[in-house]
């Protein structure tokens, strides 16, 4: 994880065999509250989304076209 200005502020190594989505839960999200965390298609992940909302933090994937939770 990097701030906008490309400063590390956290990361996680995983194996291969472990899912992107699977390792987002390695993260501590020691982020300020109203941070905005972007991803890709592969960091999907809605009750992670409901959980860190509720923290003030906002995770914001990539949509896949088949999504159930479209961005407005």
């Amino acid at each position: 994880m990097v701030t906008e200005d490309d400063q590390p502020v956290e990361f996680s190594l995983t194996p291969g065999r472990v899912s992107d989505s699977a390792g987002l839960e390695d993260f501590e999200f020691a982020l300020p509250e109203r941070a905005w965390v972007f991803g890709n298609k592969a960091y999907s992940d809605d009750e992670l989304e409901d959980v860190l909302s509720e923290t003030g933090i906002h995770l914001i994937p990539a949509r896949k076209h088949n999504t159930t939770r479209p961005l407005e």
